[in-house]
């Protein structure tokens, strides 16, 4: 069996990137979203929390 052998060849020079910066903006626009985000989970945990009540307690379901 014969050995394979590994020949690393140098990488092309890059110039670092200078990462973007973060505006306002953005981050009061990932603020808002959060918020917003929580807003609708708690929405939805209490719609699915009154419609179990009412499930439970004998509810049927309407197409209205």
């Amino acid at each position: 069996m014969t050995s394979a052998r590994v020949v690393q060849l140098p990488s092309p020079q890059q110039e670092p990137q200078t990462p973007e910066g973060v505006s306002q903006a953005e981050i009061t626009r990932l603020l808002t979203n959060r918020n917003r985000l929580r807003q609708h989970k708690e929405q939805i945990e209490k719609d699915e929390r009154s419609i179990k009540e009412r499930l439970e307690a004998g509810a049927a379901g309407s197409n209205a």
